[in-house]
């Protein structure tokens, strides 16, 4: 079954999705040095050429899925509106069995318009609408916001990388820790303060799903005749709205209904005043008078329960926020120190939010059961499909760990599992070269198979200098030329092959077109599929030496 996320966890996962694409493109890009200094000009020329990579692989990738998003809460918003509806017609026949008196419907009729039932309907449309466009605008300052810290990091690696007084890991994490610490800060309030998308959709959907059912009780008590509210005292209230609990008022924000008179004060004074304010996990209900006990507003020791309620409240946002701000840094840090500093931070506050559930309970979760709408379940979307970027303290544990097997008189960094692994030691060795088995990414990349399945969602991408260290520094390495067993590694004009010529400084040869290996080591270069499956089939070997090749081996010389 295919995994499904809630809003803001659907958008937390697009966020590190954003975060980690860029991180990766700085981790495989890296600058290089010759003996006229820095090569900035070629560097930042691949590294905006990934920028625009970016953003169009982003809007492709994203935009169905934000849609998809936007539809489930516009869904969710007209369904809160039904159940409001549902649930305040139980009320009203409840009340009306306790013996309330209903209003003489012969008023209440003269007191309504004749579009009154059009009027519900065009309310929950508004909602959605506005619901759906500002997360429409959001998701855009998202995908922009990402654009701009991306543009700005890399400038600000050059600039730090060309100093000469840190390493090139170092000057990326330089330039990358401020918008690390904040993460994608796209939504900004009238007061300044900034926030994530995944903590304003979560705000957006709570608060517009709130206001529909509110609308379609609204709706039910304008058929009854009825208008009157009271602000609910359940639990522990915020404390800026304990000041509105526990009083009636007319609505006059939801309901089509005329305000009798000045017998109670008006719903949206309390409004005006804070009451019902965005994230507001207070709500009110249906007065019935003669039926309700009257109001009972909260006393001081309520309020001062309800202030230290939300002090508690803070207390666990702030230990979560750290907690994901320092995973988020180690997580997309280059440098080893740095990500061993951040993961120690990151463990230390796991550790204090871990001590305040046990002491205080999981505070935050109780608030959101408040501040969701009784019986409508939050809507799931499904995981987007992505292809997930190892971090980089994952990739130091990862290059740290690659099996080393043999190739005749050669090295391995293939997955045991995979066929090529036992395929590829058979292949004769080959005189004055050291052979390297590794699979690429469509000739462009090297990568190694996590999981031995052939599936792009396991490779982990290696740079050109990642490549040229580890075989240097591997055992069955002695120096020399090297012979790539790795398809189209000699593919094109500035092919792996020459880049890692070019790195390591010696002769390196390497397939132009796909290689395939059979069980007795034996090599066909191909992209013909047709030629390929002829070949691997034929078990003659004199008729399978006969079949045309139409790749070769090349050799590249360091440039």
């Amino acid at each position: 079954m295919a995994k499904e996320y809630d809003i803001s966890e659907a958008f937390r996962e697009v966020e590190e999705y954003l975060i980690e694409s860029m991180i990766r493109n700085m981790r495989n890009h890296r600058m290089t040095e010759d003996d006229e200094g820095l090569d900035y000009a070629q560097w930042q020329a691949v590294q905006l050429k990934n920028l625009n990579e970016y953003r169009r692989d982003n809007e492709e990738l994203l935009g169905e899925y934000f849609d998809t998003i936007n539809d489930k809460i516009g869904d969710a918003i007209e369904r809160a509106n039904e159940i409001g509806q549902m649930d305040q017609e139980v009320k009203i026949l409840e009340a009306v069995r306790d013996g309330y008196k209903l209003p003489d419907m012969e008023d209440v009729a003269s007191g309504l318009s004749g579009e009154f039932f059009e009027i519900n309907e065009d309310r929950v449309n508004a909602i959605v609408k506005s619901a759906t466009d500002d997360m429409e605008r959001a998701e855009y300052a998202m995908l922009r916001r990402a654009d701009d810290q991306y543009r700005k990091i890399i400038f600000d690696t050059g600039a730090a990388y060309s100093t000469g007084a840190l390493t090139y890991d170092q000057a990326v994490d330089m330039a990358t820790k401020k918008f690390l610490q904040s993460g994608i800060d796209c939504i900004e309030y009238k007061d300044g303060r900034r926030v994530n998308i995944q903590s304003y959709a979560e705000m957006a959907l709570r608060t517009n799903a709130t206001r529909s059912y509110l609308a379609g009780e609204a709706a039910t008590r304008d058929e009854w005749g009825i208008n009157t509210v009271i602000t609910n005292k359940r639990g522990v209230a915020c404390p800026k709205c304990t000041p509105w609990l526990g009083r009636v008022f007319y609505d006059d924000v939801y309901s089509s209904l005329p305000v009798p008179d000045e017998k109670y004060p008006r719903l949206s004074s309390a409004i005006a005043g804070g009451f019902l304010h965005p994230n507001c996990k207070d709500t009110y209900t249906t007065f019935f008078e003669g039926i309700n006990s009257e109001p009972d507003p909260p006393s001081e020791e309520e309020q001062k329960k309800a202030e230290e309620q939300y002090a508690l409240e803070q207390e666990q946002k702030r230990n979560e926020r750290q907690k994901q701000k320092y995973d988020r840094m180690a997580k997309n840090s280059l440098d080893a120190d740095n990500q061993a500093q951040y993961q120690a931070r990151a463990d230390d506050w796991a550790g204090r939010d871990k001590t305040f559930k046990e002491e205080h309970g999981n505070v935050l979760e109780e608030r959101k059961q408040a501040e969701m709408v009784p019986g409508l379940e939050e809507p799931k979307v499904p995981e987007l499909k992505i292809n997930k970027i190892k971090s980089s303290t994952e990739a130091n544990k990862i290059n740290a760990e690659i099996p080393e097997g043999y190739v005749k008189a050669g090295i391995s960094f293939l997955n045991k599992k995979d066929n090529l692994y036992e395929y590829a030691s058979k292949i004769p060795e080959l005189k004055n070269y050291t052979s390297v088995a590794c699979h690429t990414l469509d000739g462009k990349t090297f990568v190694l198979d996590m999981a031995g399945n052939n599936n792009k969602e396991d490779f982990f991408p290696l740079t050109i200098e990642k490549m040229s260290e580890l075989i240097k520094n591997s055992k069955s390495y002695r120096g020399g030329k090297v012979r790539l067993i790795s398809c189209s590694a000699g593919k094109g004009e500035n092919s792996l092959a020459q880049q890692l010529a070019n790195c390591m400084g010696v002769k390196v040869m390497a397939p132009t077109e796909t290689l395939v290996v059979n069980d007795l080591g034996e090599c066909f270069i191909s992209d013909n599929d047709f030629l390929v499956d002829l070949w691997y089939d034929e078990f003659d070997k004199e008729k399978r030496g006969k079949i045309k090749q139409t790749g070769y081996w090349k050799t590249f010389n360091p440039e």
